[in-house]
C-alpha cells in the first residue's frame, strides 16, 4: 500500500510511528519547517523522526505539489495546519484526517 502522511511534530509523530509499527511505512512525509523545538513536551522534530525510518521528506507547497502527481492508497493528514487542494485529496481514494482533539 502507498502510503503519505501530512502531519507536523508533536502528534504526527505519534502517527507515524504507529503506521511503522503495523507495517504500513509511508512512502512520503510532508511537514513544514518548524521555527523551535516542540513547545509541550520532548520530541524529535518530525522530519528527523521520518528520516530514521528511511521515509523522505518533503516541506509544504513542494511535498503537496509531488503528491498531487503521485498515484498512492492512502494519505493520512495528522495536524498539518494547510487547506489542501483537490488535487492532492484526488491523489489517493482514501484520505484520513487525524486530531489529537
Amino acid at each position: 500500500m502507498r502510503i503519505v502522511m501530512f502531519g507536523l511534530t508533536g502528534f504526527g509523530n505519534k502517527v507515524l510511528r504507529a503506521l511503522v509499527a503495523s507495517g504500513n511505512t509511508p512512502e512520503l512525509i510532508v511537514t513544514r519547517h518548524e521555527k523551535g523545538d516542540f513547545p509541550y513536551y520532548a520530541e524529535n522534530n518530525l522530519a528527523k523522526d521520518a528520516r530514521l525510518f528511511g521515509i523522505n521528506v518533503l516541506y509544504e507547497e513542494e511535498g503537496e505539489e509531488k503528491v498531487g502527481q503521485m498515484n498512492i492508497d492512502l494519505i493520512f493528514i495528522c495536524t498539518y495546519h494547510r487547506l489542501l487542494s483537490g488535487g492532492v485529496i484526488k491523489a489517493a481514494p482514501y484520505c484520513f484526517n487525524f486530531h489529537p482533539s
